[in-house]
Formats: C-alpha cells, structure tokens, sequence
C-alpha cells in the first residue's frame, strides 16, 4: 500500500531548530519547507507480502538501513526522516531482499533510538510450488525425439511396421526462488503419428525387431516421389525436490512433438524363385 507523507513547516510558528541543510531566505523571514516521501507501506514492520497465483513471498530476507551517514551532503530527503524522529531518536529505512535478483527494496522505515537497530521482520522462505516448477520446465524445454521404422525408408502394404523410439528420463538442475531444485521428468505416454492420417497412442516406447510392442501395417502404397511423415509425440509426467527434500510431483504432464520422418509405402511384387520340376 503506497503513502505519501507531507510535511510543512514555517519557521516562526517551529517548536524545533531547522536542519542545518536548510538555508535561510534572509534575516527576519519567514521560512517554508516542503518535504515529500513517497514510500510502498507505511508499517514499521510489514508483514511479507505473497505473489499472486504461487503463494511464495517476493522477499527473502529484511533489514534496516540507517537514513543518515556521515555525509548529508547527497542524502537530505533522508535526513529529513530523521530530523522527524522525536529527539533521541533517528530514521531506519526497512529494505527486503528480492527472491532470484538479490535486489534490495526499501518497503518503509521507523525511527528508533539513536545506536538500536530496529528489529527485521521474520523472513519466510519461499515456497517453491508445482506451478512455479512446470513454468521453469516448460522454459527450459524437453528434447524432440525421433520415431523410428523398420523397415526403414520404405515399407510394404499389409505389413506389420515396426514403430520405435529412444526416449529416457531427463534430469534438470535448476535455482528457483534462490533454492536448488532437482526436477525428473519421466516419458509415460506416446502417440504415434502413423503419416497417412491415422494414430495410436501407448505407455512403452516400442523397441527394434525381432520385438513388436508397436506396429502398424499401411492399407496403401505412396505414390511415385510422395513420402509419408511419421513422427511421435512423447508426452512427459514429472516431479520435483528442493535441495535434499522430498520428492513431490508436479500433476501437468508436459507433451513434446517429435519431427516427422520420411516413409515410403509400396507393394510387394511377386516373383517365381526355383528351377523347374517338369
């Protein structure tokens, strides 16, 4: 929540000595100050605010920041602050430590005795969610994978092909809200993209003769020059760790398209084979 602070004061009605910073407009006058500071919250001790959709907290870590140095030369908005402090006391401005940019924000500030550091708020630490980790996934992409023929190149009418592909576990290390995050993704489905407008989807990835876990036979020949572009998709289910931690999954799958190959379809052509009997 943003506040805007305005302070004013004239110097013949001032119960308090002006900043040494001040000038003076000349001997008898009266002098007139505008101070403006526009700050996100106005509680000496906010409570961590949540992203929207995660529920991971923006900030890290929190401390204060004394308004003043040695040199008011460059700070006197600052200094201003502290000059409102009661006697005694001096301005801290609240600052919190951003998740993955460690970019400090100011959020606020108090006063407090001059020589006691306010005490910080409580740092949460950030929950690294499903959602968050899916989002990362999906950036940092799967690999496309290949179908594979037997025959390869060019098959028959009628007969059984053999579809295969070579696909595995994929491990990705990643930092996420500042915390080290394992995720494994797993293939458990694949949809096979037969080329010539027909598909069939399994849990296994199929595998070389003489096994036929997959196969599909063709009900005609390609024509002179025309291929067919089989191709698979492999969609993947995958779970997460933080550090050391447990294993939680994820729940969306993530579906990657494979590139299409190239399958010719033709006929066999019968032959007589042996020496003759009559």
């Amino acid at each position: 929540m943003k506040s805007l602070l305005v302070l004013i004061l004239v110097s013949a009605a001032a119960l308090v000595t002006p900043p040494s910073w001040a000038s003076n407009s000349g001997a008898g006058e009266d002098h007139f100050w505008v101070v403006l500071e526009e700050s996100t919250s106005s509680d000496a001790n906010p409570e961590p605010v949540s992203h929207s959709g995660d529920g991971s907290a923006p900030f890290r870590d929190y401390r204060f920041v004394a308004a003043c140095g040695t040199s008011h030369s460059d700070r006197i908005p600052e200094c201003v602050q502290t000059w409102m402090c009661p006697p005694g006391q001096m301005y801290w401005h609240l600052q919190g430590l951003e998740h993955g940019s460690n970019r400090w924000v100011t959020l606020g500030g108090r006063c407090s005795p001059s020589g006691e550091v306010p005490d910080s708020p409580a740092a949460t630490p950030a929950e690294v969610t499903p959602a968050i980790v899916l989002r990362a996934l999906r950036r940092m992409g799967l690999p496309e994978v290949q179908a594979r023929t037997q025959p390869e190149g060019t098959t028959l009418v009628n007969f059984d092909t053999i579809f295969y592909a070579d696909a595995s576990t994929q491990t990705r290390n990643v930092t996420l809200l500042g915390r080290p995050v394992t995720i494994e993704a797993t293939p458990s489905e694949f949809t096979w993209h037969h080329g010539d407008g027909t598909s069939r989807t399994t849990t296994t990835a199929g595998a070389p003769y003489p096994a036929k876990d997959v196969v599909h036979r063709y009900a005609r020949a390609t024509g002179a020059g025309e291929q067919l572009r089989p191709r698979v998709d492999v969609t993947y289910t995958a779970r997460f760790r933080v550090a050391d931690g447990p294993w939680r999954e994820i729940g969306e799958t993530v579906t990657i398209s494979g590139p299409p190959g190239a399958l010719g379809v033709t006929e066999a052509t019968p032959a007589l084979t042996g020496a003759s009997t009559g």
